[in-house]
């Protein structure tokens, strides 16, 4: 009955789609499953009772001598080592060993363990890292902060590497809602973007300023649905360019005022139709000229000057 009771359990371990090897008291190997030919290369004939398995299986002496010392190490009771196997082909493939045999005896087993061949998920994880270093190279460039920012306006998440334009101290911002950190008319301006983006899906570019110790500073966020219930906040500083902006509107405020108020007559035309685009009032006083009728008008008319084609 026990005869019967291991040839089962040996036909079920040399069927399972899992690599299996059984090690005996000496350490040599004794079962070495179909899975496990398939995934390494090497034949039962090759590894069972051949001294030299491991050598095949690792040939580099002190990646060996690691392996062979963590299992008397873990006492022959571990999940999830993972350990790079060198196959026939000379191919190397990762592989997860568990070895539960001193909870699940199995008789004639002393020693076995079960193997996943995780090479596939553990290239497309070592891929999905260098992404993840690639898309923070990129972030890293940029001078704008990055935000994951839930529908309720709860900050799940930021990225930056300029945290001078941070309103509040970094520790305090993951896991609080935009409402407590920034003032009112700058939360409410979010939350407004937020809802329209979630509901439209489309992105939503937002303007405000914030007041710092030393200076107000201008920025500027585009809103991004990232699913259902969360977006990606784009912000960038955009000081420098507001105050040149306000400059150029207070300069043109002037020019303006100047314009208009000018006890001279001043106009804006086309050096070359001589047509007149605007003119100030000083203009229409001195010419009596209406100004639904300026464009009857060209400069060339009213001071008898010569043309630009003919200068």
């Amino acid at each position: 009955m026990q005869s019967l009771i291991c040839e089962k359990s040996l036909y079920i371990l040399e069927n399972m789609p899992v690599l299996i090897d059984a090690l005996d008291e000496n350490g040599n190997i004794i079962l070495w499953n179909k899975e496990a030919e398939r995934v390494t290369g090497y034949s039962k004939e090759e590894i069972i009772n051949n001294p030299d398995a491991f050598k095949l299986l690792y040939p580099d002496d002190t990646y060996r001598s690691y392996v062979l010392s963590l299992v008397p190490e873990l006492e022959n009771n571990f999940r999830n080592l993972e350990t790079t196997i060198t196959c026939k082909d000379g191919s190397q493939k990762v592989i997860s060993w568990s070895n539960v045999s001193s909870l699940y005896p199995i008789e004639g087993l002393s020693l076995w363990a079960v193997g996943v061949d995780i090479t596939k998920s553990k290239k497309a994880e070592e891929n999905l890292k260098n992404i993840t270093t690639e898309l923070l190279s990129i972030v890293k460039a940029f001078p704008d902060l990055y935000f994951k920012i839930d529908k309720d306006t709860t900050i799940l998440d930021f990225r930056t590497y300029n945290r001078d334009d941070l309103y509040v101290s970094p520790d305090k911002i993951i896991g609080n809602k935009i409402i407590d950190m920034l003032p009112m008319d700058v939360a409410l301006l979010y939350k407004s973007a937020i809802d329209y983006t979630l509901s439209t899906k489309k992105i939503k570019s937002i303007e405000y300023s914030l007041s710092f110790d030393s200076s107000k500073q201008y920025f500027e966020a585009r809103i991004v649905a990232l699913n259902e219930n969360q977006v990606i906040a784009v912000v960038r500083n955009i000081t420098e360019k507001k105050l040149i902006e306000i400059k150029n509107l207070e300069q043109q405020k002037r020019y303006k005022s100047f314009f208009d108020y000018s006890p001279d007559m001043l106009l804006e035309a086309d050096i070359y139709s001589g047509y007149i685009f605007v003119a100030n009032p000083t203009f229409f006083k001195i010419t009596k000229i209406d100004k639904n009728e300026l464009e009857e008008f060209t400069i060339y008319d009213l001071f008898n000057l010569n043309s630009a084609s003919e200068l």
